[in-house]
């Protein structure tokens, strides 16, 4: 899944002792570049974030931002494997593309272990 991505438009973002941060200026942009890092697609993103499309597709337009719930952000955050903090603020350093693809080949995997566990669930309360 290796590939490159070219990095989004750039802010730099004070963080401790002033040092200057370049990362991707918005949280769209963010999102973007860890998705295109991690090379899947929206709708892969929203299956192992548990969002339904139209999340997805508004924050990739711009249409969701300031107003998007902590708990999106936080399940983005945890399939991406970087803080909420980079992500919706641009605070810290930027991922780099491999952590961000490692991480998600890692949520992939869960998603695949719990839905194999709610269908044996299911298999045996249908049995009941």
């Amino acid at each position: 899944m290796k590939n490159s991505v070219s990095q989004p438009e750039v802010i730099f973002v004070k963080r401790g002792r002033d040092e200057p941060v370049a990362g991707p200026s918005g949280f769209a942009d963010r999102l973007r570049y860890c998705r295109k890092c991690a090379n899947i697609s929206l709708r892969d993103q929203d299956k192992y974030a548990g969002l339904s499309g139209n999340h997805s597709q508004a924050i990739d337009a711009g249409r969701r931002g300031a107003g998007i719930e902590a708990r999106i952000v936080a399940r983005l955050a945890r399939v991406y494997g970087c803080s909420m903090e980079w992500l919706f603020l641009g605070i810290g350093e930027t991922p780099r593309a491999v952590d961000l693809e490692n991480a998600v080949d890692v949520a992939d995997q869960r998603y695949r272990e719990v839905a194999q566990e709610s269908s044996a669930a299911l298999s045996k309360l249908r049995q009941l």
